[in-house]
C-alpha cells in the first residue's frame, strides 16, 4: 500500500491501535472473514534555502506531512532585486516568491534568483549660475548624496539648494541631503538675490556730476575717470574715501570690490597758481581776540577751499610795529593761529582734513594791518 508523504507500518485488525499483522509481502493465514486496516506514518522532510550570493531570513526548514506549509523567507542583495524562490541557481522552476506557502514533498534545496537593479544619475544644473557638478549615480532604490553646490557661482547672488524645476516650483532638496533613487533625477540650483547698494561719486569742484553705482557685496564696480577741464586748472588724480585725500585712495579704471555703501570723493593735482582770498578780520589794534564775525567768516573761506580743492591754505597775519618787532609778530602769530585752528575744526567738518595750513606772521608799517590775508593752492 502507498500514499504520498506518508511510510506504510503495516496491515494491523483496527484503523488505529489493534494488532500488527503484517507488512508488506507477509503470509497470513485468516481464521474467519475479518478487514485488516493499513495504518500510517507522516513523513518529515528538509528544505535548504540557497541565497545565491545574497542574504535570506531563513536557511533552512524542515516539514512532516500533514502539517502547515512552510512559508518562504524573504532575501535581499545590494543592487539587485529579488525573483523569487527557483529549483536550481539559474534557469529551472519558480517555486514562490517571498512569503508565499510551500509544501515540500521530498528533501531539495530551493535557490534565490536575482535581477540587476538599473543604475540610475542625479545631475544638477547651474541654472545661471557659473561652473559645473558632475552627476552622481546609485542603484535604483538606493541613496544618493545630493552635491553642496560649493563650486557655483552667480554674480549679485547667494546659492540657496536645488530644485526639481529651475523656477523652484518643484521638490526641493537641501545641499548635502541624501534622497532615495527610484528614477532618474535632475536638480536645479535656486539663487537668493544678495541686497544691492550704492557706490557715490562726489566731485567737488567740478562742472559735471556723475550717477551713483549700484551694486552688491562682493560685486566689483569700476571706477570712472574725469576729463580734462571738468575742474578748470585741475587734473583727475583718482578718487579716495576722504576728500582731502587721507582715505584709501584707487585710480581711474581699478575695479574696486564692495562690501557694503560705499562714497568716493574726486582727487585733483596741478592748481599750481596761487589764489589770493579775502582777509578775515579785522582785529582790535593790540589784540588777538577773536572778532565777532571772525567764525562766519572762516565758514565761507573752508567752503570756498573744500570747492576748489586748494590743497595748501597760507595764512598771513598782519600787526603794525607800534612797539618792538618781537611784539608785533607774536601778535600777528597768535591771529594767524586762531584763523588756522577755525580753519581746520571747518575742514574737518567738512570731511577735507588733508589740506595743509601754514601760519606766517609779518610786521608792517603801512597799508592794511590788524587782518589775516588768505592764499590759496
Amino acid at each position: 500500500a502507498s500514499e504520498s508523504g506518508y511510510s506504510f507500518d503495516g496491515w494491523f485488525t483496527a484503523a488505529t491501535g489493534g494488532s500488527l499483522v503484517g507488512a508488506a509481502g507477509a503470509t497470513y493465514t485468516p481464521t474467519s472473514s475479518t478487514t485488516l486496516f493499513a495504518q500510517w506514518t507522516p513523513n518529515t522532510v528538509n528544505v535548504s534555502y540557497d541565497a545565491n550570493g545574497g542574504t535570506a531570513t531563513s536557511s533552512a526548514a524542515s516539514f512532516t506531512t500533514g502539517s502547515a506549509p512552510l512559508t518562504l523567507p524573504s532575501a535581499s542583495e545590494s543592487g539587485y532585486s529579488f525573483d523569487g524562490w527557483f529549483t536550481a541557481a539559474t534557469g529551472g522552476s519558480l517555486v514562490g516568491a517571498a512569503g508565499a506557502t510551500y509544501t515540500p514533498t521530498s528533501s531539495t534545496t530551493l535557490f534565490a534568483q536575482w535581477t540587476p537593479l538599473p543604475v540610475l544619475s542625479v545631475t544638477f544644473a547651474n541654472n545661471g549660475g557659473r561652473g559645473t557638478i558632475a552627476s552622481v549615480s546609485a542603484v535604483q532604490g538606493s541613496s544618493a548624496v545630493v552635491a553642496t553646490g560649493s563650486t557655483l557661482s552667480r554674480p549679485g547672488f547667494d546659492f540657496s539648494g536645488w530644485n526639481s524645476s529651475p523656477d523652484g516650483s518643484g521638490q526641493s532638496y537641501a545641499a548635502g541631503s541624501t534622497v532615495v533613487l527610484s528614477a532618474p533625477l535632475m536638480l536645479y540650483a535656486q539663487w537668493t538675490a544678495l541686497p544691492t547698494f550704492a557706490v557715490t561719486f562726489v566731485v567737488k569742484g567740478a562742472t559735471v556730476a556723475l550717477p551713483a553705482i549700484s551694486t552688491y557685496r562682493g560685486g566689483s564696480v569700476t571706477l570712472p575717470s574725469l576729463p580734462a577741464g571738468t575742474h578748470p586748472g585741475f587734473l583727475f588724480a583718482g578718487w579716495s574715501t576722504r576728500l582731502g585725500g587721507g582715505g584709501q585712495r584707487w585710480p581711474a579704471g581699478a575695479a574696486v570690490t564692495t562690501a557694503g555703501p560705499l562714497t568716493l570723493f574726486a582727487q585733483w593735482r596741478g592748481n599750481a597758481t596761487a589764489v589770493m582770498l579775502a582777509p578775515v578780520g579785522p582785529f582790535a589794534r593790540s589784540s588777538a581776540a577773536a572778532p565777532t564775525r571772525l567764525a562766519a567768516q572762516v565758514q565761507v573761506l573752508a567752503r570756498f577751499v573744500v570747492a576748489r580743492a586748494h590743497r595748501t591754505v597760507v595764512l598771513y597775519g598782519l600787526a603794525r610795529r607800534r612797539t618792538t618787532s618781537s611784539a608785533a609778530l607774536a601778535l600777528s602769530r597768535s591771529r594767524a593761529q586762531l584763523v588756522s585752528r577755525l580753519l581746520r575744526h571747518d575742514l574737518e567738518a567738512a570731511h577735507d582734513g588733508a589740506v595743509r595750513i601754514l601760519v606766517i606772521p609779518q610786521v608792517i608799517g603801512t597799508g592794511r594791518s590788524d587782518v589775516v590775508e588768505v592764499v590759496a593752492r
